[in-house]
């Protein structure tokens, strides 16, 4: 299934599911925003994504599927290829820092660069989305807690990141967080290692603030 936030003409955002003849609403089927529907029992999730589709894909704006997610956490320098670009030595112990959900937007809107920054920096990504809570989960029932997966640019202002220890500030900037345009839930992808990720750079989606 492919869970997305839209907005339909002047309505706010809504949750829906993504299906063969278009997008089944899911605030009508009783989800107030995505995140409640990950958190619903997996039967229900099956049930719910077997409906019939009540709006045309082509009436809707599709925005970040999680437009406010609790909780971004990034790996820096988890793949041998980032390190070789940036001269970064490969950690045995994982870089961890967060990025403010005020940074999400979605996947068609400008990024705007800020006047704090010389070096904007674009880095695609996989995105986990986890969709049950758990505490101290062992790593054999890790993946029970993943809802699917996602895409999203890691946008990140080089100088000021750099210029402490802390990577948090230098990628929190608004809009540094285009993520989407949907969550592809786990069961169809046999094997997120595989998947090709690409960007393609356009300057008229970006600009500088002022």
């Amino acid at each position: 299934m492919k869970l997305v936030t839209f907005v339909e003409g002047d309505r706010g955002p809504r949750p829906g599911l993504v299906v063969a003849d278009g997008v089944v609403d899911l605030s009508a089927e009783g989800f107030k925003d995505s995140i409640a529907f990950m958190a619903a029992p997996e039967s229900v999730q099956a049930d719910v994504a077997k409906s019939k589709a009540t709006l045309p894909m082509d009436g809707l704006k599709l925005m970040a599927p999680i437009p406010a997610p609790p909780r971004i956490f990034g790996i820096g320098v988890n793949y041998a290829e980032h390190s070789a670009e940036s001269g970064t030595p490969m950690q045995k112990v994982p870089t961890v820092f967060i990025v403010l959900s005020s940074a999400v937007v979605g996947p068609d809107e400008n990024v705007i660069l800020p006047n704090a920054s010389k070096m904007p920096d674009y880095e695609a990504e996989l995105a986990v989305v986890i969709g049950k809570p758990g505490y101290q989960i062992s790593a054999s029932s890790a993946m029970d807690h993943v809802f699917g997966y996602t895409i999203m640019n890691d946008v990140s202002a080089r100088d000021v990141q750099r210029a402490t220890s802390q990577f948090s500030l230098g990628k929190s900037f608004p809009t540094f967080a285009p993520m989407g345009p949907w969550v592809v839930s786990r069961n169809e992808i046999a094997d997120p290692h595989v998947l090709q990720i690409s960007l393609t750079i356009g300057l008229r989606r970006c600009r500088w603030a002022t």
